[in-house]
């Protein structure tokens, strides 16, 4: 799963059309490659590769791949807040989920252990609702886990809309480094808190990561510069009508989030007056 990211660069391409310079492809494979070796480094014995869970892995990379590129896709598009799309998106899993765990039987029999009884389930199910109520070692009562619940859910939510936020704004490629970085940060401090043993293999791993995540981030400030200058320069040369073919250009060049507009001036009056540039569907160009 540590190539996740490439996953979402190459379904970019197909669904979004995005075209990538070729520094970009060399960050993310060095990305990728730092994973695999930290990772192998701690593998331990014959591992055995079954092609239906091959093929299963695959899919459900090519499915997150899609999912988050055509969640920038439809909120870029149609103008949608990441809060709105998370609510309808979660909205339909939560109806699913809700249904199935019915279906299964387990849905009223949770909702009672979870809310109405104290303790985990090996707790409630070893002991009687009296047992489960006099016992002073039980550390998980009802009010504990629904505050648990409450918790979790809202902390769940907020960094849900955070990552939608990168994925409007920033591209879905962006949000995935950044899921990626996040869980290769974990496993780091992890291996460094509990004291395993670092081998050479370990340490190139981290070296070739954090090169491929420093020559993205160059990658980025040097693409949000290029296209500062070149935006600046053609907004101060220009001093007629711009063409179809300039607009165009523009369309296809600006960032996801930023939207062109004309501005016309009123000789009669000193307020300006924004008229949002369609293309030849209607929308607005973002």
């Amino acid at each position: 799963k540590s190539s996740k990211v490439a996953f979402t660069m190459l379904l970019g391409i197909i669904i979004s059309r995005k075209r990538y310079e070729v520094k970009q492809f060399l960050a993310v494979g060095l990305i990728v490659m730092g994973l695999f070796l930290f990772l192998h480094a701690d593998a331990t014995g014959d591992a055995f590769f079954h092609p239906l869970g091959v093929v299963m892995l695959v899919v459900s990379l090519m499915c997150d791949g899609s999912l988050a590129n055509w969640s920038e896709v439809l909120m870029t598009k149609y103008s949608v807040g990441q809060d709105e799309f998370q609510l309808r998106l979660y909205s339909v899993a939560l109806i699913t989920m809700a249904i199935a765990a019915h279906v299964k039987g387990e849905l009223i029999n949770g909702a009672r252990l979870f809310f109405l009884m104290s303790g985990t389930v090996p707790e409630i199910e070893g002991s009687s609702e009296e047992d489960n109520a006099e016992d002073d070692s039980i550390t998980w009562t009802a009010q504990r886990k629904i505050l648990a619940l409450l918790l979790f859910s809202t902390t769940g939510l907020f960094a849900s809309s955070c990552a939608g936020a990168i994925t409007k704004r920033f591209g879905a490629l962006s949000m995935s480094l950044a899921a990626t970085t996040r869980k290769a940060s974990t496993l780091f401090l992890s291996f460094a808190l509990f004291k395993n043993q670092c081998t050479v293999e370990h340490v190139f791993g981290m070296v070739v990561f954090l090169t491929g995540l420093l020559m993205k981030s160059i990658c980025a400030t040097t693409s949000t510069s290029k296209h500062f200058r070149k935006s600046s320069g053609s907004l101060t040369e220009m001093t007629t009508e711009p063409t179809d073919a300039t607009l165009k250009s523009w369309k296809h060049n600006l960032p996801s989030g930023i939207q062109l507009r004309r501005m016309t001036r009123d000789t009669n009056e000193d307020n300006d007056e924004v008229i949002p540039l369609l293309d030849d569907d209607g929308i607005k160009i973002i």
